[in-house]
């Protein structure tokens, strides 16, 4: 009895491993948005202009790089982004004439919580995160206080200060 039961419970974890291990193979292989942003990525970092006009394609943002100098710029804004440099990456695009779709400037399914953030608007941001989990993560005044607090740390170039702050919330992810 005791063999069967072992052999039922290795059978079940086998199961479950092989589902895991294929969720995520079928994750990595067959998401084209992942793929196709961490090849953009990849691309900026490496200030590789011509793969990353390949791997954008018709992509709006793509369309408006046309020339080495708006490539250098969309780098340099993509590293101050990295950097937590939000409003220095979006004056860069803005001096080429480059318009951000994403999540720098007014735009994107972010933009309402991003502005919440800036305006230090707590009815704004309870608004803007009605139905979504940061909204229920970020659930009371001092909360969003504190995330005020980890989003100027980390325009002023504080990342690690920042994103202290974010783990002690709580906070998954990419919250602006």
């Amino acid at each position: 009895m005791a063999n069967k039961k072992n052999i039922l419970v290795s059978s079940f974890v086998t199961v479950v491993a092989v589902g895991t291990i294929g969720v995520s193979v079928a994750n990595a292989n067959f998401n084209p948005k992942n793929q196709r942003q961490t090849s953009a990525h990849e691309a900026l970092k490496n200030n590789d202009l011509k793969t990353f006009k390949e791997v954008m394609g018709d992509c709006p943002m793509a369309q408006q790089v046309d020339t080495t100098k708006d490539f250098e710029a969309m780098t340099l804004s993509y590293n101050l982004r990295q950097e937590g440099k939000y409003k220095e990456a979006s004056e860069v695009l803005q001096r080429v004439g480059i318009e951000h779709p994403g999540h720098i400037n007014n735009y994107g399914p972010q933009a309402d919580i991003r502005n919440a953030i800036e305006n230090n608007d707590w009815m704004e941001f309870q608004e803007a995160t009605e139905n979504k989990n940061v909204g229920n993560i970020i659930n009371t005044q001092e909360k969003f206080d504190a995330l005020v607090e980890a989003h100027e740390l980390r325009n002023d170039g504080r990342s690690e200060e920042a994103d202290e702050i974010i783990k002690e919330l709580g906070v998954v992810g990419r919250y602006m």
